[in-house]
């Protein structure tokens, strides 16, 4: 019997490889594409900045409601996590993360 187990190495972090064999270790495929998402909303704001009405994912992949998202954006922004800079357009972005 063969091993139907799909193994691809990337050259990624050691804890980005961990979280991805915890998730399988642990059955919970489920939440990929929670994880999906998050990280998508999250390279918004590295992009350099996004105003709040751009703060959506054009295509979720999980049932995360959008409302959700803006929930997320403020308590990021109340731990400092983001900040928005009241400029010409209030735009949020990334601090720099250690």
């Amino acid at each position: 019997m063969s091993d139907t187990t799909d193994t691809v190495e990337l050259p990624a972090s050691p804890k980005i490889k961990q979280l991805a064999h915890d998730i399988v270790r642990d059955d919970r495929e489920d939440i990929a594409p929670l994880l999906l998402d998050f990280y998508e909303f999250l390279s918004i704001l590295d992009e350099g900045g996004a105003e709040r009405p751009d703060l959506k994912l054009d295509e979720p992949k999980s049932q995360m409601p959008a409302a959700a998202w803006i929930e997320l954006l403020d308590t990021m922004e109340s731990a400092g996590i983001i900040e928005e800079d009241l400029g010409s357009r209030n735009t949020y972005a990334l601090n720099e993360l250690e």
